[in-house]
């Protein structure tokens, strides 16, 4: 039996390498990257810039299903106007070519964007945030509507949607652990700034079960919250990443005035937080592998995950 077409943008990031790995020995895997390159660790690559490897509207709609998780890193550089533009249209402009790309005869059945739990009000929030919450003013805040919506186009077309609104995702090799792995390893795993800021945290192993979770229900369109069940707070992210790697600190907490002038609007990132909680996805039936947060520190801390991570060629 012929197996079905996948196309993945982002599919040579942090989070598409682990979810190429998941998927391929299920479907056919097609990665559309913004390099001008005909194939990736065996699989094709297609591009909707380079006339080299340049996506044909056929070929697009032969695709059973997109997963879109290109993006430039949020946290990488300063927000300046310049790379707001960036954060914006990388996330948004593959979405809008790809949609008018799609005839109305055609084998594609489902569309899954990348989201972010920026989406929501941090700063405000006083209760869990679930996805019937309205979206916050922040500037990250507008990107993940504007995101999502030039996604929930292709419901015009038919086409069933959904935004998996990831929140901070743990593994050694990217995501918000990797920085944290660092301080542990120098003893100054301390606060940063705001000590009882909420971390809604999720291990790699579950966001790549929940793209493939919404991916194979039909029935599941909209958006939805992939975070643990379990957020905390910073300081005890810190505390737990400590016991579990028997460290212990030698600096005092970070004031949020260095954090600020260190990062520049990007602060918010680590100053505001919220616990965001996965209302729908449990509703679903969604299982977590990793709810708590010290079983998923020792998985992804232990020799096995080190072996088995995938090669990593971040966009």
């Amino acid at each position: 039996m012929n197996k079905k077409k996948i196309l993945i943008t982002g599919g040579k990031g942090f989070i598409g390498s682990f979810l190429v790995s998941e998927l391929k020995k299920d479907y056919d895997i097609l990665i559309l990257s913004s390099k001008p390159q005909l194939e990736w660790q065996g699989f094709p690559v297609r591009s909707l810039l380079h006339r080299e490897n340049l996506l044909s509207e056929t070929e697009l709609n032969s695709c059973h299903a997109i997963i879109h998780l290109a993006g430039v890193n949020i946290a990488s550089k300063r927000w300046s106007m310049k790379r707001k533009l960036e954060i914006r249209n990388s996330r948004i402009t593959p979405l809008q070519q790809l949609y008018r790309m799609v005839h109305k005869k055609t084998e594609l059945k489902t569309v899954i964007t990348a989201s972010g739990i920026g989406y929501y009000d941090h700063a405000s929030a006083t209760q869990p945030l679930t996805e019937e919450f309205p979206m916050g003013k922040s500037f990250f805040s507008q990107v993940c509507r504007d995101w999502e919506n030039t996604a929930f186009q292709f419901k015009d077309k038919n086409i069933r949607t959904a935004a998996v609104r990831m929140g901070l995702v743990l593994h050694p090799s990217g995501g918000f652990l990797k920085p944290f792995l660092l301080m542990n390893s120098f003893y100054v795993a301390n606060s940063i700034g705001n000590p009882n800021a909420w971390f809604s945290w999720i291990h790699i192993h579950d966001v790549v079960q929940i793209y493939r979770f919404i991916l194979e229900n039909e029935t599941l369109e909209g958006s939805f919250n992939a975070v643990s069940p379990q957020a905390i707070q910073q300081k005890d992210l810190l505390k737990t990443l400590r016991a579990v790697t028997k460290r212990f600190t030698l600096v005092p907490p970070i004031p949020a005035w260095i954090v600020k002038l260190m990062m520049g609007d990007r602060a918010q990132l680590v100053l505001e937080g919220a616990p965001v909680y996965p209302k729908r996805l449990l509703a679903s039936g969604f299982k977590f592998t990793f709810p708590e947060l010290s079983a998923a520190l020792e998985d992804l801390l232990s020799t096995k995950q080190v072996i088995e991570q995938p090669s990593l060629n971040r966009e």
